[in-house]
């Protein structure tokens, strides 16, 4: 999905001039529960066991555990429904103690080359992120430019945290190579009936494309202030120029979107200026 860039015109008079929308070349991606998610599992030893590799491989998005209900994702840590002893200690039971650290990736991928050569983004809204209170579990959101065989890859993480992320990666522009962007969570597997002990992650989408909205102006005695609705995880930039045939605009502020009305005061607007505000 392409992001937008809005700009708005007004002028101090009050009058709105236009809206116009232009693509930016970069591609936006947010957390889409229609998107074609895999999972993949890389299992290590424990740290007090010598934390070696065990093994990897595909699993089911469920069974990491990663779950959309609507259009939010939930992470949680993994549950192995095996009592064997090579998954907990002693073994499989309320309050055993996992035996295996639990590297689960869910994302998705691109191997098509569509995705080479561009500067890729990433971004959703963290709403609660109680895992990753607790030290033995890490949660991120990444993006990876894997080689064509998977041997190395460049990569770009951020970790979990409430409120808006974004994160970007200039890929390498080979049609050969894979590249994913999704959520890694990494820490000890923990038997179902204790999951709840451990805290989730919840993520839900950001918007790419601004939504419609218009400037409300008004003046408060020689000031004048603009006030416009505005998005989590885009970034509102007011610019000015005090006649319509110049060539550049100047910069009034920068604000980020915050889900509710933002107020912007110019307290020069008396000498006439002409207002832009550009979404992105």
């Amino acid at each position: 999905m392409k992001s937008k860039k809005s700009l708005v015109n007004c002028m101090a008079a009050f009058t709105l001039m236009g809206v116009a929308l232009s693509a930016k070349a970069d591609t936006t991606f947010t957390v889409d529960p229609g998107a074609a998610w895999l999972g993949y599992m890389n299992v290590f030893e424990i740290p007090a066991n010598g934390g070696g590799y065990v093994f990897g491989s595909a699993w089911g998005t469920a069974d990491l555990v990663a779950t959309f209900s609507g259009s939010t994702l939930t992470l949680a840590p993994n549950s192995v429904n095996d009592t064997n002893s090579f998954w907990y200690t002693p073994s499989g039971m309320p309050g055993a103690v996992g035996n295996k650290t639990m590297d689960a990736s869910m994302y998705v991928e691109s191997s098509d080359g569509s995705l080479g050569g561009q500067t890729i983004t990433f971004t959703g809204q963290v709403l609660t992120s109680t895992l990753t209170t607790n030290t033995d579990y890490t949660s991120v959101a990444f993006i990876k430019d894997f080689a064509p065989d998977f041997s190395s890859s460049v990569s770009t993480t951020i970790p979990l945290t409430n409120g808006v992320f974004s994160i970007s990666l200039a890929t390498i522009n080979d049609p050969t190579r894979h590249v994913q962007y999704g959520f890694e969570t990494i820490g000890p597997d923990v038997w179902s009936t204790d999951v709840g002990n451990y805290g989730v992650v919840k993520i839900a989408p950001v918007s790419n494309t601004p939504a419609a909205m218009a400037i409300t102006p008004s003046l408060a005695g020689a000031n004048l202030n603009l006030s416009f609705p505005t998005q989590n995880g885009f970034a509102y930039t007011v610019q000015f120029k005090t006649s319509v045939t110049d060539a550049s605009w100047s910069m009034l502020t920068v604000t980020n979107g915050t889900g509710s009305t933002a107020v912007v005061t110019d307290t020069h607007a008396s000498s006439g200026r002409f207002y832009r505000l550009s979404i992105q």
